[in-house]
Parts: C-alpha cells; structure tokens; sequence
C-alpha cells in the first residue's frame, strides 16, 4: 500500500489490501512499512497479533496512539465457504446451545458453528495478550479500548449468503468500550452505530468533529438507525427499539448493489416486531393486520434517507 494511501499512518504500518487474498486461517504474508513480506506463521489471529505486539513496542511512548488490529476470523474464508477455528478447538463447542434465530431446515450453522466459536474464543484470547501487554507497560488505564466487528453472520439461513441481511443477526454486532470516559462494567441499550467511533475517539483525544455520529462518552438518544444492503441488493432498512423494516429494489440482479448504490424505488421485503418476536421468525411485511405500522416506518425511514441521500424515493408494498 502507498504511503500516501494508508490514510495517515505513518509509524508503523503492516497490512494487506485484501488479508483475505494474501493469507489463509493458517499461513500468509502482509506487508510492512517499506512494503516487504512480513510471513505469517501459525493461526492467522495468532500471527496478526504477534505483528501487533511487536509494533505496540516501537511506538513511542512519549506520544498519544492510535491502533487498528483487524482479524479476518470469524469471517467465512470465501474460498472454503466456512469460517475456520484453531485446528481441533471446534471439538470443545460441540455442545453448543442453538441461538433461537437460526432455522432449523436451513442454512450451514450445524456444522460450522462450532468452528465459529472456536474461532470467536481465538479472538478472546488475543485480545488478552494485547490488554495484558498495554497492562506491563502501564498504558492500559490511558488507553481507550474498542472491540467491534463490521457485520453478524445468519449461516446462510435468511438467503443465499451469510450476512447481507436487514435481521439482526447480521446487524447487531460486538460493541465494547472500555477505557476514560466510560464506567467499568455497564451495559448499555441505547442505538448506536459505527459512525459513532470516530466522533468517540476524537472526543477522547480532547478535540471535535461534524461527521455523522455521536461520541459514546454519553448515551445517544436515537429511536432508529438506518441501514444500507449492498452488494446481493440494493435496499436500505431502519432499525428502531421495537421494529426492522427493510426495503429492496423491486427486480433483483445478481451483482446489483456493487454496481447501483441507490434507487428511486423500492418495495417493502421485511417487517419484524422485535419486542414479540425477537428471534425474526415472522415476517410481517404482508400482513394486512401490520399495515399502519408498516406505514409508519416507511415515513420515517424515507424521512432518514432523505437526511443522508438527499432523495425521497418511492416505497412499494411488498
């Protein structure tokens, strides 16, 4: 990656365009800041947090940081249609209990779910190793710490793939803060979004910023959050305390949303009352008895799309 192109790093820097394509859940290569191999050895969550830790001891410590360390598990690796644990770790969650959103005819989750997990606990663990050197250091209390991912994952159980969905299985995803500014050991219910994390971290860093988002140093008061679907469809959903209503473009196209990044029409594909049916498993998009709560969201989530897109599309029933 060009130095002009990694957005401001310039300290250390070990990366690949696509981790995906230069590795795989054992073995790989990044790059490093003159742009040569750095191997990989071992578990991928392993070795990425090796680079870590080697590079959390270059920094100085005279000066503020900013870390990223992204794992590619417990993403499915696209080539081998599956999401891969440590060798023979998927044996210790064999016994999983079964989350009550995942179908029982469809999808993969009966035999790569224990392989998630595996790879989930990995993770867990690495990030122990990463609080614990930042903790020998004496950095640990300065720092503010964020664990996230980008997406969930449905085990192909609400359409063909595994992710790109308006249910929250896809949706809601891990959200750690820890660190000053934040209350040990709180639980918090308020909506948020990853457009909060930067406003969070400039905050943090004593400064301001008027990008989308909200610094989590205190609770948002949302009653929604708008979602955008791409790649397997063009759609947008809203996602409220209580409700998911999800619209798509009326003629699907394989490949569409990687191409077309909005319309100006959609249709109604999902409606789901959270507080009754908090697994998903009724959709209500076509229940006559739904209407005026499907009416209502519509309004609102045109009304959130036209904040941000600056369009007003039409919205059909489904």
């Amino acid at each position: 990656m060009p130095v002009d192109r990694r957005g401001g790093y310039r300290d250390v820097w070990v990366a690949a365009d696509a981790l995906e394509h230069t590795s795989r859940p054992y073995g790989g290569h990044l790059f490093d800041e003159q742009g040569d191999r750095v191997e990989l050895s071992g578990y991928r969550v392993d070795a990425v947090t090796d680079v870590a830790l080697d590079r959390l001891q270059r920094l100085d410590r005279g000066r503020p940081f900013l870390m990223w360390v992204s794992y590619l598990e417990p993403h499915h690796q696209n080539d081998r249609l599956r999401t891969v644990g440590p060798r023979c770790a998927a044996r210790d969650f064999a016994d999983f209990d079964v989350p009550g959103d995942l179908s029982r005819w469809r999808g993969d989750w009966r035999w790569n779910y224990a392989e998630y997990l595996a790879a989930c606990h990995r993770i867990d663990h690495n990030l122990g190793r990463l609080l614990d050197a930042l903790a020998r250091d004496g950095r640990l209390e300065q720092t503010l710490v964020v664990f996230t991912s980008d997406h969930g994952t449905h085990f192909r159980t609400r359409n063909a793939e595994y992710k790109r969905s308006p249910h929250d299985a896809s949706l809601r995803v891990p959200l750690v803060v820890a660190g000053p500014g934040f209350a040990p050991g709180g639980r918090r219910t308020d909506l948020v979004s990853h457009l909060d994390l930067v406003p969070t971290l400039v905050h943090a860093a004593g400064g301001t910023t008027d990008l989308w988002g909200s610094p989590l140093q205190e609770p948002t008061d949302r009653d929604d959050v708008l979602v955008q679907i791409s790649e397997s469809t063009v759609g947008r959903a809203l996602r409220t305390r209580t409700h998911t209503l999800a619209v798509a473009t009326a003629h699907r196209r394989p490949g569409a949303g990687h191409v077309r990044p909005s319309s100006d029409r959609y249709r109604v594909t999902h409606l789901y009352d959270n507080v009754a049916d908090p697994h998903q498993r009724r959709n209500l998009a076509n229940d006559p008895a739904h209407a005026r709560r499907r009416a209502e969201l519509v309004a609102r989530l045109l009304d959130r799309v036209a904040q941000v897109e600056g369009t007003r599309p039409q919205v059909a029933a489904g």
